[in-house]
């Protein structure tokens, strides 16, 4: 890959948004994380209640 020349990324400018918006993007991200998080945690239960289940199944049919 050809190398940038350091002057111009140095000078290179580009466009922020606001602290306002970049505040909002924020707690769309935090909102959006939490709500992965949670989904995580749920999918991990049903993973684990599953698991019980089969091993209850099992341990009923060959007692």
């Amino acid at each position: 890959m050809p190398r940038g020349k350091r002057e111009w990324i140095k000078d290179f400018e580009f466009p922020l948004p606001s602290i306002e918006v970049q505040k909002e993007i924020v707690a769309k991200l935090d909102a959006a994380k939490e709500r992965c998080e949670k989904l995580k945690a749920k999918a991990e239960r049903g993973l684990r209640d599953a698991e019980n289940l089969r091993k209850a199944i099992l341990s009923e049919a060959f007692e």
